[in-house]
């Protein structure tokens, strides 16, 4: 490790006079990588929604991907209820449980492009609920379908269930007893979390304190978005009422001196997804505004994501690109970024410490590929 970080360092040393954008984007794209925040329906393409489309008859009259895109107004995303909105209307095409197949057949090919060995990925179950699809059965399907993936390309894929705030709390806690039940009787099951994602402006956290308390009682871990279109008070009250072991997003965080301290002295790790924070544009209308410099530098955890890759056009090795170009950060504290998704992640302390052994050991074959050292 000492090695590497001499390396490293020299590196960021001769890059002060002049950066390399070419050869970091080779560096970074052979670097093994965790990601910790994603939403499984936001890899779905438009021509799965067409097979969808064809295969439930939604909308007969759209014959071509181009024709359905233009049926559903899927434009540029301003807002993040613009976002959830489009996000829904993706959801609307599975009607059933053999259609999340259309999902998962692309998560091997975006984990391969980004060298992702470990991802954990939020399933946000209360759209298909409604639209009448049965928990168990859809999740077996999801589930036997990620097993097959995780077998036959080695890397691991766990699910987050996101009880969703965008229903009411009734809602959250019919999907928590859901999942209950399911780990009941699935002791093997991918699933290691429930979260609260959806609009932040349907629901108060103290209002979902009892389902995320419910869900501490029976030993589940808990995560939670907070701060992507909320100011701090918010963020306290997420800390407060809901305790969650780390928070999606943490945007609105650098507006009070207080709670950026509070989340480092705590070591809560924040999921970063810089472009869609950008895009949805509640806090900044720029990369190089990002706050994800100010929290590095504050000594925050933070970690790398892309939240809804399809949606926004952007894929993990990307995102690492932008804090590197856009940012300003050095490869020694990229690296540290790939690490902290690691050891910030849900997998077992054995497999963390695999995972970070394969890291360093990549380091050192693509420092000697691409920077001859």
């Amino acid at each position: 490790m000492d090695n590497i970080s001499s390396k490293l360092e020299r590196i960021d040393q001769q890059e002060l006079s002049q950066r390399n954008p070419q050869a970091f984007s080779e560096f970074i794209s052979l670097l093994p990588k965790a990601e910790i925040h994603l939403h499984v329906e936001a890899l779905v393409t438009p021509k799965s929604l067409h097979a969808l489309n064809q295969r439930h008859q939604l909308y007969p009259e759209c014959k071509t991907s181009d024709e359905l895109k233009n049926k559903l107004d899927l434009k540029e995303i301003h807002d993040l209820n613009e976002m959830i909105d489009q996000f829904i209307k993706v959801q609307s095409f599975f009607r059933e449980e053999e259609d999340f197949a259309l999902i998962d057949q692309h998560i091997p090919e975006y984990m391969k492009n980004n060298q992702i060995t470990y991802m954990e990925m939020h399933f946000a179950p209360s759209s298909f609920l409604r639209n009448g699809l049965n928990f168990n059965g859809m999740v077996s399907n999801f589930e036997n379908e990620v097993n097959n993936i995780c077998r036959e390309t080695g890397r691991d894929v766990r699910i987050i269930i996101d009880l969703s705030r965008t229903f009411g709390v009734d809602n959250a806690m019919n999907n928590l007893n859901f999942v209950k039940s399911y780990l009941d009787s699935h002791n093997d099951s991918r699933i290691i979390a429930v979260g609260l994602g959806g609009s932040e402006k349907t629901g108060t956290p103290k209002e979902y304190g009892p389902v995320f308390k419910q869900a501490q009682q029976w030993r589940i871990k808990t995560v939670a978005h907070g701060g992507e279109d909320s100011g701090p008070e918010q963020m306290w009250s997420t800390l407060k009422e809901l305790n969650p072991l780390r928070i999606g997003h943490g945007t609105c965080s650098f507006q009070d001196e207080k709670l950026m301290d509070t989340l480092r002295d705590r070591a809560i790790p924040l999921e970063i997804c810089p472009t869609s924070n950008v895009i949805t544009g509640k806090f900044m209308k720029k990369m190089s505004e990002h706050p994800i410099r100010t929290y590095y530098d504050r000594g925050m955890v933070v970690t790398l994501n892309t939240d809804d890759p399809v949606i926004f056009g952007i894929e993990l090795n990307h995102e690492y690109n932008n804090l590197y170009i856009h940012l300003n950060f050095t490869l020694q504290e990229i690296v540290q970024i790939i690490r902290n998704g690691y050891t910030s992640s849900f997998m077992s302390e054995q497999d963390k410490v695999k995972s970070l052994e394969l890291l360093d050991k990549t380091l050192e074959k693509a420092i000697k590929q691409v920077y001859k050292i």
